[in-house]
């Protein structure tokens, strides 16, 4: 059957495994023929991801250069709409006409079936065009349940004193969303935008602050109902240029949420900060650590809840976390210290390594001592996933001999280890000289064969991917992984083989 006689319903299924899957581009299923464009266009979750002004690596979705483009595409994206918007800068800002023609065809409600929205002002963005406020000040949010807004460099020092921008549109914004369960913003921006009655709070339940240019205590009696908390700071170059208020860092004292089980915590959190409330530690199954430096005489000696930990730039205490089944450990180019996860106790029976510098996971390294072998980290590990995000990453010779035991009479190490999964960044340049898919696979197979020769079971999962697209480092809150796995290309290398 020619593919132009294919029905819809086929159609739209190889389109979405070539959009999602494989991510391809849309265009040239627009060009193929009538039937073939029909069909895509009438498809509207190849619509739902939208940005206008955003960077073509910041979303997996339809990139609109204009707003004419963006008012096409809202057209054709139907219900469940996730939208990214930048305000643009000087040189690419519409003029009247394409402002007046945009909200004629999409209408001055023209988001009430989003789902999502992220928002990123720019720096110099204090201009009487403000174009995010043109477009966004007359809809309504009724079907918004996630927002993202990225306020950080939208400020304008007057007499100096700070003056944080749109923060009416995002009170307008917040007060017409009933559904808005997730809330990514900055404190400064939050705290501007005046809201303290407002019953959207009350059903926020995952909620991220950044802290911003200055610590100010944060309004813990507005969001009562949160499951999941991140919390990030960082030192301001310009602190010593601004009258800011002195504020103590009241982070999580006067905290009172029940119901919070996952903390994310990014910073270099100094010794004026508050102490972890014994109250939160008791309920807390997901902590992730970034940056937090500081943090380590802080945690309590005992959560016992706890069932997954992520740390990055973190030297680990003795604690008792009895629960515990998967730590995922960052390793990237800013880290010289050490884990410590000798002295930490904690034996998960997941480990997730990504690795940023790959110098830094071989422990001769005194920067890295993540596979030393005589740490009761290893005792009980069934899964081990490494994913590289460099393009020089590659197993080592140190992480080979634990894994595969060497010629010196050195058996292999992990003895419950049923799982290995490794994720290679994909090659931006074809010249560049990387290892062929099939030798990946095949060292993959080395390794498993070599521990079957040395008495221990065969592996039940092994897998060897490539990724490319968007990394993940800098998302606010812990990742569930899922858009990693769209732009993943993985292959089971025990495909074929007899057990």
């Amino acid at each position: 059957m020619p593919s132009r006689d294919l029905p819809p319903e086929i159609l739209v299924m190889i389109f979405h495994i070539h959009v999602f899957l494989h991510v391809g581009s849309r265009h040239p299923l627009l060009l193929t023929c009538k039937s073939w464009y029909y069909a895509a266009v009438g498809y509207s979750p190849l619509w739902s991801r939208i940005g206008w002004g955003m960077s073509s690596n910041c979303i997996p979705g339809i990139q609109c250069r204009s707003l004419g483009d963006l008012a096409l595409v809202v057209t054709r994206a139907g219900k469940n709409i996730h939208m990214a918007l930048k305000e643009p800068r000087e040189g690419s800002i519409p003029s009247e006409q394409e402002i007046s023609s945009f909200l004629e065809s999409v209408g001055p409600n023209w988001l009430v079936e989003c789902r999502s929205l992220s928002v990123r002002s720019n720096v110099g963005s204090d201009s009487p065009k403000r174009i995010l406020e043109r477009i966004l000040r007359h809809s309504s949010f009724p079907a918004l349940e996630t927002m993202e807004w990225d306020n950080h460099c939208c400020f304008r020092i007057t007499h100096g004193h700070l003056h944080i921008l749109y923060s009416s549109l995002f009170r307008h914004i917040t007060s017409n969303a009933p559904k808005m369960r997730t809330l990514n913003t900055d404190l400064e921006l939050f705290i501007c935008s005046k809201l303290r009655s407002s019953a959207v709070f009350d059903s926020i339940s995952s909620l991220h602050l950044d802290e911003g240019y200055s610590s100010r205590p944060i309004p813990w009696n507005l969001f009562t109902n949160l499951k999941r908390l991140g919390l990030s700071t960082f030192t301001a170059d310009m602190e010593d240029e601004l009258e800011l208020d002195r504020y103590p860092y009241f982070w999580l004292q006067g905290i009172v949420a029940p119901r919070l089980s996952s903390l994310f915590l990014y910073g270099d959190l100094i010794d004026s900060y508050d102490h972890f409330p014994p109250e939160i530690a008791k309920g807390i199954t997901h902590l992730v650590l970034k940056n937090a430096r500081g943090m380590a005489s802080k945690l309590p000696r005992e959560l016992p809840a706890l069932t997954y930990l992520g740390i990055e730039e973190h030297s680990l205490e003795p604690i008792e976390v009895e629960q515990l089944d998967e730590l995922e450990v960052t390793i990237n180019h800013r880290w010289s210290g050490n884990f410590n996860f000798a002295g930490s106790g904690i034996m998960p029976r997941i480990i997730r390594v990504n690795v940023h510098h790959n110098p830094l996971i071989d422990p001769d390294n005194t920067s890295g001592g993540l596979f030393t072998t005589d740490a009761v980290i290893w005792d009980r590990l069934e899964e081990l996933h490494v994913v590289f995000l460099c393009l020089d990453g590659d197993l080592g010779p140190v992480i080979l001999r634990s894994l595969q035991g060497d010629k010196e009479n050195r058996v292999p190490c992990f003895p419950w280890l049923r799982c290995l999964t490794v994720r290679y960044l994909a090659a931006q340049d074809p010249e560049t000289p990387l290892p062929t898919k099939q030798q990946r696979v095949d060292q993959l197979l080395s390794i498993m064969r070599n521990r079957v020769a040395a008495g221990l079971p065969r592996f039940t999962r092994l897998e060897v991917g490539w990724g490319w697209g968007w990394d993940v480092r800098y998302l606010p809150m812990p990742f569930d992984g899922s858009l990693d796995e769209r732009t993943t290309e993985w292959r089971d290398c025990l495909a074929g083989i007899a057990a």
